[in-house]
């Protein structure tokens, strides 16, 4: 019975999925007939289905946000920031600033480019200790292999992760330089800290932030402002669909130039695909994601 007296029914098909919870890493046994799930009096939540029947489900513990955006205006096509706002009115996808880890390396490769580096370019993936005053000891970084390459070309150290070669990176081109020139992708200086931390994407960022500056390489090296809305209608007492920005053919006149046309070609043109690499992360769990210290 729902909340409004109405009867249905719930089919096996309905509440099969439904298995005990033990602890973080393990689960009950498969339910085998409706009593191991449901017993009468049970107050539960069901949601409608296509095919016009009701499902058991529940209200999840783990929330996420997603955001699709077009590269050359910087339309939101989509955005959900979590599973229900009535719910919670925290977007995952405006206001949860979290460390990118390995999906902020492209930016830091981005400064290379600019700084004389090239996809060949051979950089030593070997040990290294880093002797700052402000540590209570030395920073020994690893890969999250936990090996060593020695000399590897920065196309693959990219597409492989390799965090020593990152490291090296910024201290070769200058973590001031470095550091200013990540701002420029829309970065908050406040949460993008200067230092070699900085390489290994220890910088606290939004999804919406690093979907921005991901845009960046695909619109030629141009920055523009995400916006949701641009133009509504009012006809016959209702609005319309939303009028999203045309697509154009160059980069609209106020954007600003942040790489190189020349940085942003070898996304396009070098395998394995250099700067578009850890897109697939920004959706999908895999370990390498976390700053490594």
């Amino acid at each position: 019975m729902l909340r409004d007296g109405s009867e249905h029914q719930l089919s096996w098909d309905a509440m099969k999925w439904a298995r005990a919870y033990r602890s973080v890493n393990a689960m009950g046994p498969a339910p085998q007939t409706a009593t191991d799930v449901l017993t009468a009096g049970d107050i539960i939540r069901v949601a409608p289905h296509d095919d016009y029947t009701w499902h058991l489900t529940q209200l999840p513990r783990v929330q996420g946000g997603v955001i699709a955006m077009e590269s050359d205006t910087g339309a939101i096509r989509a955005l959900s920031g979590g599973f229900s706002f009535t719910h919670n009115k925290f977007n995952r996808v405006t206001q949860a600033f979290r460390q990118p880890g390995s999906t902020f390396k492209p930016f830091l490769y981005a400064v290379a480019l600019e700084n004389n580096y090239t996809a060949a370019s051979v950089i030593n993936d070997s040990p290294i200790v880093i002797h700052d005053v402000s540590l209570a000891g030395e920073w020994r970084p690893e890969n999250h292999s936990r090996d060593f390459e020695g000399p590897i070309r920065l196309r693959e150290a990219l597409y492989r992760s390799k965090n020593l070669v990152s490291i090296r990176l910024m201290r070769d081109v200058g973590v001031n330089t470095a550091h200013q020139h990540i701002l420029k992708f829309g970065f908050d200086p406040q949460r993008t800290p200067a230092n070699l931390s900085l390489a290994l994407g220890s910088a606290d960022a939004t999804p919406i932030q690093i979907n921005t500056g991901y845009a960046t390489f695909a619109n030629g090296g141009y920055l523009v402002s995400p916006g949701i809305l641009m133009k509504s209608m009012l006809t016959a007492y209702r609005y319309s669909s939303p009028i999203m920005p045309e697509t154009h053919s160059k980069p609209p006149i106020h954007a600003l130039i942040t790489v190189n046309p020349k940085t942003t070609v070898l996304s396009k043109h070098q395998q394995p695909l250099l700067l578009m690499t850890f897109l697939p992360m920004l959706f999908v769990g895999v370990q390498d994601v976390g700053p490594k210290f």
